[in-house]
């Protein structure tokens, strides 16, 4: 086991044959800006992390989460897209003055189902796609529950945007790892307000005395009054004439939203799959 920290942006750990590099950089500047847009022709999130990532090698096994990368996985078919865009992307468009020219259609709340970047390398070092199979294994939630002692931990935002003042879309990364075992959870949420929310979890999941590990992606949403009506109720205390409104600042709080759609929202989508190596 071995930590070494280079500099106050990158990290490096090693246990059990793993190596993990987490980098934290500034937002691009506005050359990487440019050149990113033009390469993907829409506008960009107004804070991209884009030089920021997670690197896991293992052997042959290559994992990365890629900021930049994950702009190639926005949805394409988004119902919020067909309701609201025309509304929303005219604003979007005043609010990103500096955009001359948007050349394709975007969906501009960003929502991403990026789960990461799974390569294996050969002999000759070229990469190709770890393949991924359908899996009934489950996360070992009840070890993640342990009292084991984190030896490594990161946290970092890839991106964010406040949709021209309609919301939030933030996409975050956490990783820790433990003697045991690592556990990642990439995260995307969205807050239109008076609309929706979604959140889009992508967790990764391995137990070091196993072959392979596991990711689980999930997408929820519920109604934007659904979440609100959730909000505690304050407790007035007895002859008081106070009448404050419920906490709205829970309504930006990724945990507390995740906790109401786990109960209340509707399950669009979940995959759980296993990668052998």
């Amino acid at each position: 086991m071995e930590r070494d920290k280079i500099d106050s942006n990158l990290q490096q750990f090693e246990l059990k044959g793993f190596r993990f590099f987490l980098e934290k950089a500034p937002i691009l500047n506005s050359n990487e800006i440019d050149e990113l847009q033009n390469k993907l022709e829409f506008p960009l999130p107004e804070m991209l992390f884009g030089n920021s990532y997670l690197k896991i090698v293992h052997k042959n096994l290559e994992i990365t989460f890629d900021p930049k990368e994950s702009l190639n996985f926005l949805e394409k078919d988004s119902k919020l897209k067909v309701s609201y865009s025309k509304r929303w992307e005219q604003s979007a468009e005043a609010h990103k003055s500096e955009i001359k020219e948007i050349i394709k259609p975007y969906d501009w709340t960003y929502s991403t189902n990026y789960t990461g970047t799974f390569r294996m390398l050969d002999k000759e070092n070229n990469h190709s796609d770890a393949l991924f199979e359908k899996s009934d294994t489950e996360i070992n939630v009840e070890n993640l529950k342990k009292q084991n002692p984190i030896l490594f931990y990161g946290e970092m935002v890839l991106f964010e945007d406040e949709l021209a003042d309609n919301g939030t879309a933030i996409f975050t990364l956490r990783v820790r790892v433990m003697d045991d075992c690592f556990f990642i959870l990439l995260r995307f949420f969205l807050r239109l307000d008076n609309v929706l929310f979604r959140i889009n979890d992508t967790r990764i999941y391995h137990e070091f005395d196993k072959t392979y590990l596991i990711k689980e992606f999930s997408s929820t949403e519920a109604d934007y009054s659904l979440v609100k009506q959730s909000l505690p109720k304050p407790n007035f205390e007895k002859n008081t004439t106070s009448h404050s409104n419920e906490d709205l600042s829970l309504l930006t709080d990724p945990n507390f939203t995740s906790s109401i759609l786990n109960k209340k929202g509707t399950l669009v989508k979940k995959t759980l799959e296993k990668l052998s190596f």
